[in-house]
């Protein structure tokens, strides 16, 4: 039988290090929710760490550091640093991803519901985005009306800034207009390949894969072309 870990302890204060560890934290939560390595118990596990953190006494920059986290009634925002709210949202949107992968989208609705009530992630906050793995539970539900206006605010939260994150939402859109047959969806097809080609990010290429299947799905050559190019990209190790 393997053992239960003892708990780590906690410190007796807070300092700038711990600070830095949970933004870390965050920051590893939300890269690993737009990935298929994303584990729900493991971020849960984490969050509950991060909570436990923001307990402790430190000083008064150091605690407003850890715990910037604007609160009303039933609302909490987050503007530039991350906080409780933050990491709960994560979790919350870790968990939605999970059952819509084990083939139960209508399951995901409620933590997904949550995460956004908890959480509302602003242009200057780079740690998050709500709105992309809505569009791509949409998606895998053949909802291509619904996931369309996520995937378009996705790619309007990133404008200007994170060329990851752009291009990773840009292809969101473009499978759903490739697959909806919209005459744009091929021209910004081959604009999100040309983009992804440029990544050294393995992860955000292999997010071409459901675009190729669904380009591979549409009449003539081009498309199909496309397609194979496409997959060259996401399978490319730079």
């Amino acid at each position: 039988m393997v053992p239960v870990p003892v708990p780590v302890p906690l410190p007796s204060r807070l300092s700038a290090l711990h600070v830095e560890k949970v933004r870390d934290l965050t920051r590893r939560l939300s890269e690993a929710a737009s990935t298929s390595r994303s584990d729900p118990e493991m971020s849960s596990a984490a969050a509950a760490w991060a909570s436990r953190l923001l307990d402790v006494p430190g000083s008064e920059p150091v605690t407003r550091a850890a715990q910037d986290v604007p609160r009303d009634e039933h609302r909490a925002v987050v503007v530039g640093e991350t906080g409780r709210a933050a990491l709960q949202a994560v979790v919350e949107e870790e968990s939605a991803t999970a059952y819509a992968r084990l083939g139960c989208p209508e399951a995901a609705d409620t933590p997904m519901a949550k995460a956004r009530q908890l959480w509302t992630p602003t242009p200057a906050d780079p740690y998050g985005d709500l709105d992309r793995p809505a569009a791509c539970r949409e998606l895998e539900r053949g909802h291509l009306d619904a996931a369309e206006p996520f995937a378009v605010a996705s790619m309007r939260r990133w404008e200007g800034d994170s060329p990851v994150s752009r291009t990773q939402s840009a292809i969101v859109l473009a499978t759903v207009y490739v697959r909806a047959g919209e005459p744009r969806g091929l021209a910004l097809a081959e604009r999100v390949v040309t983009a992804a080609g440029k990544l050294t990010s393995v992860r955000a290429r292999r997010r071409l894969e459901p675009l190729a299947s669904a380009l591979d799905t549409r009449p003539g050559a081009d498309p199909r072309q496309l397609a194979r190019t496409a997959r060259q990209v996401a399978t490319t190790v730079v």
